[in-house]
């Protein structure tokens, strides 16, 4: 083969690897291959038959039971989004088209109020579990009001939460929306709060990389007109990123990890349920090495299941990604101590 063939089929190689690289980097629109993709891990590791049930069941909810939307007829859901995305894509100035985008946000947040009235912990995390037993959870109906904006040309994501609406800290507890407004600012849309918009203290986020950040927000409103790190550094809302498909993916097996029954929870784990634990938690941290909550849950499992060098290496990992993302939680270090 000659040197110039060779260049050329290096060239491919690596564009094909960019492009599979991008299809989890990139947004995840409601009918997209990455969305997709989270739905049929919940339908696979679940056991639970065809992934298009979910989606032939939230189109006949939506049919059936959606709130009214100011200006909008369309209640067959592939036409509301066509529709919205076409209305959306006409509005050229910023402030106007931001408006429009918040009241996108406080509708869906509406919307999944009404069509998944359930919340849960256990199985809330599944979308087999919407469709099956009507229940949701932080992470899934986060990542579903993020798809649909994203479906409708409107720039949003999902943030782990350290801190909350009321001033608690936890290891990246909470999952919300963040949705980048074309004005220039960001707001929270969190269906866990009774009214839309949440004003969350402290988030996990992108920006150069992971971080750990305070959002700023504007006097006496849910905007937020920027952010400033742990150590005082101001950060612009241009630069702040939702975090990335591949950390979204790794987070539904965290939860699987974490809420597999007889596992690393429960208050008498089996050797079984400790095994399944390990199983979607090492898958989670293969996903992403960067979410650092599961490794510390995968080395809590290793540590139940008797693995202490094992648990001890995960430990340090998980303190080294926090120190650089800005903020440790004490439970890392109080695990470091008991190994």
């Amino acid at each position: 083969m000659s040197k110039t063939a060779i260049a050329i089929l290096a060239a491919l190689v690596f564009l094909s690897l960019g492009a599979q690289r991008e299809d989890f980097v990139a947004p995840y629109p409601y009918n997209g291959r990455t969305f997709r993709t989270f739905v049929e891990d919940s339908y696979i590791e679940g056991h639970k038959g065809d992934p298009q049930q979910f989606y032939n069941w939230f189109a006949a909810e939506f049919a059936a039971s959606a709130p009214a939307y100011k200006g909008v007829n369309e209640k067959d859901l592939p036409g509301f989004l066509n529709a919205e995305k076409a209305r959306i894509d006409r509005i050229k100035d910023p402030r106007a088209r931001a408006a429009e985008e918040l009241r996108l946000g406080e509708y869906l947040h509406k919307v999944i109020k009404k069509l998944i009235p359930l919340f849960s912990l256990e199985h809330g995390f599944e979308f087999h579990a919407v469709q099956r037993l009507g229940q949701r959870q932080c992470l899934l109906q986060a990542v579903l009001i993020a798809g649909l904006l994203q479906q409708i040309h409107v720039n949003a994501g999902v943030v782990m939460v350290y801190r909350s609406v009321r001033g608690e800290y936890s290891f990246n507890g909470h999952v919300t929306t963040l949705v980048k407004l074309s004005d220039g600012s960001d707001v929270m849309v969190d269906a866990s709060e009774q009214e839309p918009l949440a004003k969350h203290q402290g988030i996990l986020a992108r920006t150069t990389r992971f971080c750990c950040l305070t959002p700023v927000f504007a006097k006496n409103s849910s905007r937020i007109a920027g952010y400033q790190t742990t150590f005082g550094r101001r950060v612009k809302t241009a630069e702040v990123s939702p975090l990335d498909a591949n950390y979204v993916r790794s987070q539904f097996y965290y939860y699987r990890g974490e809420r597999a029954p007889d596992g690393i929870l429960s208050a008498k784990p089996t050797k079984a349920g400790l095994a399944a634990s390990a199983y979607f938690l090492e898958k989670s941290v293969k996903l992403s090495p960067a979410n650092s909550l599961a490794v510390y849950m995968l080395g809590r499992t290793y540590a139940a299941q008797g693995k202490s060098d094992m648990a001890k290496a995960r430990y340090q990992q998980a303190l080294k990604l926090q120190r650089s993302y800005g903020w440790v939680p004490f439970g890392i270090y109080e695990a470091l101590r008991g190994t």
